[in-house]
């Protein structure tokens, strides 16, 4: 008797603890590699420097191994190269009911000590160092997001050992 209440126990433990996570936004390879998110030369000056680069990705969920996005954030136009660079990505998105008022998580991978500010529309929601010449995995709670459109904001806030930094990944989980 006592097994089988134990067992109970332990089975309705188990279920409620697990969360199933979703991915609702994939930009870039997840890799861990020093190559930076895809880039275009379309939106950038002769430097390949742009101060703001704005990201349309439509409604969610969305994955793209290779989206044409800077992955290298400066706010130096001389560190700047062919393959472009921005101060601010910007990404937007739309939330769609599904995922309306769920919590949601941000990961990224980025190389580089220079300090980013992570913002969705507009409200401050981390401030991210990381180490140079090393890909280092941040997590940031978004806490939850109303249905319809937002901007996810990693700007370039303060200068490290080179003035640049790389992102290798970009990804919103729904818990």
């Amino acid at each position: 008797m006592y097994r089988l209440i134990f067992s109970l126990i332990a089975m309705m433990a188990s279920s409620s603890t697990t969360l199933a996570a979703t991915d609702i936004l994939v930009l870039g390879s997840q890799q861990g590699q020093t190559a930076p998110l895809s880039l275009t030369a379309a939106e950038f000056n002769a430097t390949g420097f742009t101060d703001a680069f704005v990201y349309d990705v439509g409604e969610l969920p969305v994955t793209e191994a290779n989206p044409e996005i800077p992955g290298l954030l400066s706010i130096d136009e001389d560190q700047c190269n062919s393959r472009g660079c921005a101060r601010v990505l910007n990404v937007r998105f739309t939330i769609p009911a599904a995922y309306a008022n769920q919590k949601i998580v941000m990961t990224y991978s980025r190389s580089g000590s220079e300090l980013n500010t992570i913002r969705v529309d507009g409200v401050t929601h981390a401030n991210v160092a990381g180490e140079e010449n090393r890909h280092q995995r941040h997590r940031i709670s978004l806490g939850k997001l109303d249905e319809g459109e937002h901007t996810l904001s990693i700007q370039y806030t303060d200068s490290g050992a080179a003035n640049t930094h790389y992102i290798d990944y970009i990804r919103l989980i729904v818990l």
